[in-house]
């Protein structure tokens, strides 16, 4: 039988950091990466909507090199179509692919930069009031979303605040009480799969409407 124990996929890393933060998983290298995109390819691990804007996400698999993943804060509505009045910012996945376990952040302004991975096209901006986010491939397979807005969701999206769960991400959520900042806390050791729940479970983020922590760090 196959070992799907800790001690086959992952490395404990739970020593914090020098700020705080807990540190990211270690995983071993996944048997198949993807360019498509699937539930859990990457995970919110930490938002922060107290200026500069930011988040980070986690890699729950190995990525492709060239694959493109998009994050954007418009809403979802009914009618299964995103609201399209805010922003999208589109990551490139580097040379060499993204290993199982890596993080990557995003803060206000890195587009911008030189060689960056990042691009957006609107206006992406977090509400300190609270909204939504998705994850989504270049395939429009939808990865994962955030709401830090409330513990549930709206039946559609009326204003930049406000949003429906895609059916494809039932269960495959986070929905968070407002708080301006969340990061998350729990356990770093498991499969990609455990470690997937334990990231849609509200009891593994800490809130704050300070911006007392930056982004999630291994």
């Amino acid at each position: 039988a196959n070992d799907t124990s800790c001690a086959a996929v992952c490395e404990d890393t739970s020593a914090a950091d020098d700020d705080g933060a807990t540190p990211a998983p270690v995983l071993a290298p996944s048997p198949m990466p993807t360019g498509l995109g699937e539930v859990g390819d990457l995970v919110f691990v930490s938002i922060t909507s107290d200026s500069p804007d930011g988040f980070t996400l986690m890699a729950l698999r190995d990525l492709d090199e060239g694959a493109k993943y998009h994050v954007s804060d418009n809403g979802w509505q009914s009618d299964q179509t995103f609201r399209d009045s805010e922003g999208i910012l589109t990551y490139t996945v580097p040379t060499g692919g993204l290993a199982q376990g890596s993080s990557l952040n995003y803060t206000d302004g890195d587009e911008s930069e030189s060689g960056s991975p990042w691009q957006q096209s609107g206006s992406f901006s977090l509400s300190a009031s609270g909204e939504q986010v998705f994850i989504y491939s270049a395939a429009s397979t939808f990865v994962h979303g955030l709401n830090y807005k409330s513990t549930s969701w709206d039946t559609t999206s009326t204003s930049t605040t406000t949003s429906a769960l895609p059916a494809d991400l039932s269960g495959h959520n986070i929905a968070l009480d407002h708080k301006d900042n969340y990061i998350y806390i729990g356990s770093t050791s498991g499969t990609s799969e455990e470690l997937l729940a334990y990231v849609n479970d509200a009891v593994n983020w800490r809130g704050d409407n300070s911006r007392s922590f930056g982004h999630y760090h291994r």
